[in-house]
């Protein structure tokens, strides 16, 4: 979007957004236009509950080839966990903390879920990491590891389950 401004927030200024070619960047803002569905000019959590946001934050948490003959149960448990993986999202990528994401909030979260997607590995690992850390203190505290149990079991952990892990 030439001569917008770029917001910024937290650590995500101008010089540490990520760098996207023609293709990425025509992906974000047909994204962001599907998405935006109210005109507001900022994307809420409501309307990033659809399923085509679900399969971006499905392939790079749990990718096709980590669900290959685990049948539909397994799919139906990350359905359902993507609900809570889209929480922690907005928890990371709304940097101003209006409860909704600017462009700029929309692209960088866009961009970084695309890199981890393609890299998988230790970039599917951070992001992993990055959704359940929420204060940002790069160590998972007991509150923040109860969470990761939740999301990964589809249920919260019994009081053994968690003493356990």
């Amino acid at each position: 979007m030439a001569g917008s401004s770029v917001e910024t927030g937290g650590d995500w200024d101008e010089d540490k957004q990520p760098k996207a070619d023609d293709k990425q960047e025509a992906w974000v803002h047909n994204l962001w236009q599907r998405l935006d569905r109210d005109g507001s000019m900022s994307i809420t959590r409501s309307e990033l509950e659809c399923e085509e946001f679900y399969s971006i934050l499905r392939n790079v948490i749990s990718p096709p080839s980590a669900n290959q003959g685990t049948g539909g149960a397994m799919n139906g448990r990350t359905q359902l966990n993507m609900r809570e993986a889209l929480d922690f999202c907005m928890r990371k990528a709304d940097q101003n903390s209006d409860k909704s994401l600017g462009f700029s909030e929309f692209r960088s979260l866009l961009l970084y879920l695309s890199d981890a997607a393609q890299a998988g590995g230790q970039s599917s690992a951070l992001l992993a990491f990055s959704l359940f850390d929420l204060d940002a203190s790069l160590s998972i505290d007991k509150d923040e590891f109860h969470g990761v149990l939740r999301f990964f079991l589809g249920r919260s952990p019994t009081k053994p389950e968690f003493d356990t892990e």
